[in-house]
């Protein structure tokens, strides 16, 4: 079984454990999605410099290419096919029904790396943050369901551009250091998707503002993305209508709903609950730490307090006029 810290996953390994053990079975648990496995940083580092200085002790260790697997000689693959059927139907009954531009499948997972290696990875760096340029590589939804490999995607890149090339550490830090970086926080913070999650300067930080003014917005309106504030409704459509959100509007997202609903607790709640429903790499470690980082401060600072955020780190409204008036004009409902 492939190793995974979050606490629904850790249920499936006890019950297969469990099963196994009664029946004599052999069971084997791996980190194979990570590059660094989650369980050689043993101690909780809680900032995200300090994982990502431990992660770099064991780059030159595990990050390198693997060997190539022999395929496994199953008895009978159309059990497994089967299998994989049934799962999906009861998938689709409780899947929004967006239309997305992604195809599932390893050979289309490496078609989308191979255009970001060609279209994209020259202007990364600069223009990563900028939601009216398509500069993201959009690899998530392969890597979120394991059918591609971060450790490939990053030793392909490794051999084709520079180890110079801000591009390249820009990469590197996203795919490597922050997803491993979520991974740690998952597997050593029992609350990764609650308040009780945050580190004590940032409880103790927002707690001081519960009695701050808002302007409270219902669930519902959310939803719909009706709010008066037009990037953020145009990066709930994006999430709603394509199942994928920019991700540097995704911070401001979240940030946001900080101040639109009646308390800290509330706005992981929503923040989650709208991610893992519309997103197709919701439920996934990056998806909880990049909520906690944006309304709870985990793995960051405390900066400047102020009204109803604390010493939340701040963001304002990204500029992307362009990104606006693509997705102002279409409708969810």
């Amino acid at each position: 079984m492939d190793y995974s810290p979050l606490r629904e996953c850790a249920e499936y390994r006890e019950q297969a454990r469990k099963y196994c053990e009664d029946n004599k079975i052999s069971l084997y648990v791996c980190d194979s999605h990570n590059i660094v496995p989650c369980q050689i940083l043993d101690v909780y580092k809680r900032t995200g410099r300090s994982v990502k200085t431990q992660l770099s002790k064991y780059s030159d260790e595990y990050l390198v290419e693997y060997k190539e697997l022999e395929k496994h000689k199953y008895n009978d693959p159309k059990e497994i096919v089967e299998s994989y059927k049934q799962e999906a139907e009861e998938q689709e009954e409780t899947t929004p029904a967006y239309k997305t531009k992604f195809i599932g499948g390893y050979s289309a997972g490496m078609k989308e790396v191979e255009h970001f290696f060609k279209a994209k990875f020259s202007e990364y760096s600069a223009l990563r943050n900028n939601a009216d340029y398509t500069a993201l590589s959009n690899l998530s939804p392969w890597l979120h369901t394991g059918q591609i490999s971060a450790q490939k995607v990053i030793v392909m890149a490794m051999k084709r551009f520079k180890k110079s090339d801000e591009n390249l550490q820009t990469f590197i830090g996203e795919l490597f250091h922050w997803r491993e970086t979520a991974e740690h926080f998952c597997m050593h913070e029992p609350n990764y998707d609650n308040f009780s999650g945050a580190l004590p300067w940032a409880q103790e930080s927002l707690n001081n503002h519960r009695g701050d003014a808002r302007n409270v917005i219902s669930i519902r309106e959310l939803e719909n993305a009706q709010t008066n504030v037009h990037v953020w409704n145009s990066g709930q459509k994006e999430l709603v209508i394509s199942g994928k959100m920019h991700g540097y509007i995704r911070m401001f997202w979240a940030k946001q709903l900080l101040k639109w609903t009646e308390s800290p607790e509330e706005a992981l709640r929503v923040a989650i609950y709208l991610n893992d429903k519309y997103s197709i790499d919701g439920n996934d470690p990056c998806g909880y730490l990049g909520i906690m980082w944006s309304i709870c401060g985990s793995m960051d600072q405390g900066f400047k307090d102020r009204d109803i955020i604390g010493k939340i780190r701040p963001m304002n409204p990204p500029k992307a006029p362009l990104y606006i008036t693509k997705w102002s004009k279409k409708s969810i409902q």
